[in-house]
Formats: structure tokens, C-alpha cells, sequence
């Protein structure tokens, strides 16, 4: 038995992809910024806006929050990119790019299928260094009952 639980990797493949298609386009706007922050994060000054002192403040704190949020997914599928430059490729593709598997799997020369498998690859890839980057984990680990660690079955399922 290994010292991590067991990964789920279609399930925290599906995190990750719910995390860029529904928390990560908020993110962006509360930044003011665009998909491409994925290819070049980059800090810029706070929100100018003129509001009370106390609006200013929630806002100056949610602009910053998520402008690092932001930096550190970029940094997430760098580091990703340095692990494994096609998992990278297939990431900035799908989420910088916005482009479909289909065009992903055109552009690289493979299946569709393929490109699934290696994507769903890259996520758990990327929900590694996202984690150890922000603290937050988008894993989903298998449960093992305790006869399964006494008795090995749980490598089997």
C-alpha cells in the first residue's frame, strides 16, 4: 500500500474541468482579465474605480485575490509544461485557446480518444501543482474499507 490513497483520475480529471469551466471564468472578470492570462500572468495595479472606502477596500482584496489565484494557475500548467510539454500543450490548448478536443487532436496529430486520455492525464497533473501552489485540492481519491487494506483487494477494482 502506497502512501497516497488511491487516485481517482476520471473524477479528479472532471474537478478540474468543472474548476476551469465554472470557478475560473469568475476569477477572471473579478481580475479584469481574459483566458490568456493562462499564457502570461502578469500582476497589474488594483481597481481605480471610485466607491466608498469600504466597497473600494472588498474590492481591492477580490481584485488581488483572484489576480493571484490567476498567476497561480498559469504557473500550475507551466509547471506542468516543464513536467510533461504535451500535457502542458494540451492545457494552454483547451483552456487559453479554448479550443475543442477536436481541434486539439487535429492540431496534434491525434485521435480524439487519444487526446481525451492525455488530457485527462494533464488534469491530474495540473490539480498536483495546483494544489501544492494554492492549498487547494481538486483530487478525488478511491475509499479502501479495512479489509481491503488487510487484504490487498482494493488494487483490483
Amino acid at each position: 500500500m502506497g502512501l497516497l490513497p488511491d487516485l481517482n483520475e476520471k473524477e479528479t480529471a472532471n474537478n478540474v474541468r468543472c474548476f476551469f469551466k465554472k470557478e475560473y471564468p469568475i476569477t477572471l472578470r473579478i481580475a479584469g482579465k481574459n483566458y490568456s492570462a493562462l499564457r502570461s500572468p502578469v500582476m497589474d495595479g488594483m481597481p481605480s474605480a471610485t466607491m466608498q472606502d469600504e466597497d473600494r477596500d472588498r474590492a481591492i482584496v477580490e481584485h488581488a485575490d483572484a489576480t493571484d489565484l490567476i498567476n497561480k494557475v498559469a504557473k500550475a500548467i507551466q509547471m506542468v509544461s516543464n513536467f510533461n510539454s504535451v500535457s502542458g500543450q494540451l492545457l494552454l490548448e483547451a483552456y487559453a485557446d479554448r479550443k475543442s478536443t477536436i481541434q486539439i487532436a487535429n492540431d496534434l496529430g491525434y485521435s480524439v480518444s487519444r487526446v481525451n486520455q492525455l488530457q485527462q492525464e494533464a488534469l491530474c497533473q495540473f490539480a498536483d501543482y495546483f494544489q501544492y501552489l494554492t492549498k487547494i485540492d481538486l483530487h478525488s481519491w478511491y475509499k479502501r474499507t479495512d479489509e481491503e487494506c488487510q487484504t490487498g483487494n482494493w488494487w483490483y477494482q
